[in-house]
């Protein structure tokens, strides 16, 4: 794993960095396979730095990584949620927080809704320091999502504007660029003379 690059992005000295994203694509990545990626001779010098992330509580735990498709979700969407004002955007925040309050005592910590046409479990809800919210999810269909975004939401919340966006391709995932997704579409592209010339400027920005 090239690493290089971010050397100084980080508290962590390169061998401990190259730990780190070999335990964020593989969490499950034993201490052996480990020694072997980071090219040490000793296993307990692999572990000895899976330990010492975990100790300092840069790694926090553990997950793992669901593809969602074979459970019937296949439909990746986000939300942007705006209010008209501040005041609106501070009221809608509110109620949020007791509505979440109501169905966490109610159904549990997940978040799985039924629509009409599917059904819908929320990943992530965030707002943002402007105060508008986003909203990532899995739907079991792109109906599903609509009906959530634009007549769940809104019968919840009134006064809010909703933007859906249905979530196709990823080029960079969970901090790794996707590598055969790129080479896929690169099979597709025809190098242009002002490609070429946009990519030198590329490569001069990438050496500062």
């Amino acid at each position: 794993m090239d690493i290089k690059y971010i050397k100084n992005f980080f508290n962590l000295n390169e061998k401990q960095m190259e730990a780190l994203f070999y335990l964020i694509r593989n969490g499950r990545m034993r201490d052996s396979e480990l020694r072997s990626a980071l090219g040490f001779s000793s296993v307990t010098s692999a572990a000895h730095y899976r330990k010492n992330l975990e100790k300092r509580k840069v790694i926090l735990g553990y997950t793992a990584v669901v593809d969602w498709k074979k459970l019937g979700y296949k439909t990746k969407f986000m939300i942007i949620v705006e209010g008209k004002d501040e005041e609106a955007l501070r009221e809608i925040s509110r109620n949020h927080i007791l509505l979440t309050k109501e169905y966490l005592k109610t159904k549990g910590e997940i978040a799985a809704l039924q629509m009409p046409h599917g059904k819908i479990i929320l990943r992530d809800v965030l707002t943002c320091q402007s105060g508008e919210g986003v909203i990532i999810g899995y739907a079991t269909s792109d109906i599903a999502a609509k009906e959530y975004s634009e007549f769940y939401l809104k019968e919840l919340h009134p006064d809010i504007e909703t933007r859906l966006f249905i979530m196709e391709s990823a080029t960079i995932e969970n901090f790794f660029i996707q590598k055969k997704f790129i080479e896929k579409c690169m099979r597709m592209i025809k190098i242009k003379n002002e490609d070429k010339i946009k990519l030198e400027d590329f490569r001069d920005r990438l050496q500062c």
